[in-house]
């Protein structure tokens, strides 16, 4: 365990941590200083936590959901709510704790309310932002937009419509070649969302898979992930035990095939993103294991060797809704309830 968070530190992260060097860095929903979340630091050893940032009750965004984008310097976020328009930002901050600026106050018309970790990815040579948002937009249902590490070149990439297609993009998205992929929350052809890929700079946008109960539904605060041959990703609900699934698509949305129907005996509600080592795949479950109240688990890339790495039990941590981070073997996380204080805690394994 390395951090049993408590009222100042902040309270409830959702998102997953990132790890840099010796440092994981991460955000929390709410608690702080105003009780409206903080972005924080501390050694791979649980030494030295910090708060970086207070959200507070002004213009410069509250309850940060998602985690921060990864391999990044500095640190890029997002709100869900509070700015300008109370509908949510992107932020940068320095890893120090200074330099705190808002890059882009979200308003109906453009996408509110991200969810979802940032990707950073280069375009023409140029580092670019992408995410969603799950409200807001042309029909109200939700965006894909990209934005310049500076805060310029803001620009919508798909404006979501009334179901089809798919609506509320609660995850956020990954880029593979030169297309972006993602899952939304809901519509489709029979409202459990679809999985989708768009082009880069907008256009082309298609779905590859309307998800059915028996596929598995919901993708909120995760990204699908890749090995550059297969996107998989987790879905929190459906399945044949309609306790979620872990799935696997190939980028043309060819050969769908649920790897994991999570079962009562094992573990249920998977929200968070994956992460791959290798030929296995690592994530955490909501609910579910010997203490109902989440676990993490690995898995093969084909769907073999399911295993529980650890079972939470109340004093290490409850119910994680954020993936997990790798750096040197280690796998770190965070679990949004639960530990000494129940208001979540920051955790490492060696799996």
């Amino acid at each position: 365990m390395l951090r049993h968070l408590n009222p100042i530190d902040g309270q409830h992260p959702y998102g997953t941590p990132v790890v840099r060097g010796s440092t994981v860095y991460g955000t929390t929903a709410s608690g702080g200083a105003n009780n409206f979340g903080t972005v924080y630091r501390l050694a791979s050893d649980g030494s030295g936590f910090t708060v970086l940032h207070h959200f507070g009750v002004d213009a410069n965004g509250t309850s940060p959901t998602a985690g921060l984008a990864r391999r990044a310097q500095p640190l890029y976020g997002t709100t869900a709510q509070g700015g300008q328009n109370g509908a949510g930002v992107v932020f940068k901050l320095r890893i120090d704790g200074t330099g705190y600026a808002v890059l882009h106050h979200f308003k109906r018309a453009k996408g509110v309310n991200p969810l979802a970790r940032l990707h950073l990815a280069t375009v023409g040579g140029v580092w670019q932002l992408f995410g969603t948002t799950i409200n807001g937009g042309a029909s109200g249902t939700g965006v894909i937009f990209k934005i310049g590490l500076d805060g310029t070149g803001f620009a919508v990439l798909h404006h979501f419509g009334l179901g089809p297609l798919g609506t509320r993009p609660a995850g956020g998205v990954i880029r593979l070649g030169s297309n972006l992929y993602g899952v939304t929350n809901s519509g489709g052809a029979y409202d459990g969302g679809v999985i989708y890929r768009i082009k880069e700079g907008g256009g082309g946008y298609t779905v590859l898979r309307h998800l059915v109960a028996e596929d598995g539904y919901g993708a909120v605060f995760n990204s699908p992930i890749t090995d550059g041959v297969w996107l998989y990703g987790t879905l929190q609900f459906g399945g044949e035990s309609d306790l979620g699934t872990i799935y696997k698509i190939a980028p043309n949305g060819t050969g769908f095939t649920v790897l994991r129907h999570f079962r009562v005996e094992d573990a249920a509600y998977p929200y968070s993103e994956l992460v791959r080592s290798g030929s296995s795949l690592y994530g955490t479950t909501l609910g579910g294991g010997t203490g109902a109240i989440g676990v993490i688990f690995k898995i093969g890339l084909d769907g073999s060797d399911y295993a529980i790495l650890h079972n939470f039990q109340i004093g290490d941590g409850a119910n994680p809704a954020s993936g997990l981070a790798l750096k040197n073997a280690v796998l770190y996380g965070a679990a949004s309830l639960g530990g000494t204080n129940g208001l979540g805690t920051i955790f490492k394994l060696i799996p």
